[in-house]
């Protein structure tokens, strides 16, 4: 996330401050000669549209910082696999379920490729993935997807580190879905 989140006051300061970034981001992008900066400033403004819930104008934007930096880069390169990942929870965001697994799974492939099966990014898009079985109503899938991440998780880092406790969190909404109220609960205590 690139801005603090809103402190629920009506006084248009955060607006005003994402109007300026967004106004800032377009100049950059649209006045950039170099396609690796040029792909780094549109995945910011991915970024920037995701962090105020518009995940339909992030998709167009992390979709070309995805193709650039494939084409300039290569696959395997981490800024590609991010904005790759991006990318995919984007679409798993917005529905569109295809889309979503087939560059969540690829993601996960080149993130084990490229930074190990230990990583923090590995195991963020074995968490994105298993949000996204939930979604598509893949309930066993998702819970064996997030038990194995936080299984992974809790060995690289602690239970009490932030990635661990979100992975926890996200296997809380899946028993929510299966209507496995007290297994959620019991998370959230």
């Amino acid at each position: 996330s690139i801005l603090p989140k809103s402190t629920g006051r009506k006084d248009g300061t955060r607006t005003d401050m994402v109007s300026s970034l967004k106004q800032t981001l377009m100049e950059r992008i649209a006045g950039c000669q170099d396609q690796v900066e040029k792909a780094a400033l549109q995945h910011k403004m991915g970024v920037l549209c995701c962090d105020m819930d518009r995940e339909r104008e992030a998709e167009p934007w992390f979709a070309a910082a995805y193709e650039t930096r494939r084409l300039v880069l290569g696959c395997t390169h981490v800024d590609t696999t991010e904005s790759m990942h991006e990318l995919g929870a984007v679409y798993s965001q917005l529905g569109e379920f295809l889309n979503a697994e087939v560059l969540l799974k690829k993601n996960h492939e080149e993130y084990q490729q490229v930074l190990g099966s230990q990583a923090r990014e590995t195991l963020q898009c074995e968490r994105s993935l298993g949000l996204l079985y939930s979604r598509k109503g893949k309930l066993e899938d998702s819970e064996n997807c997030l038990i194995q991440c936080i299984k992974d998780q809790t060995e690289a880092y602690g239970p009490d580190d932030s990635d661990t406790i979100e992975s926890e969190l996200a296997r809380a909404k899946t028993f929510v879905f299966e209507r496995k109220f007290s297994a959620a609960e019991a998370v959230y205590s």
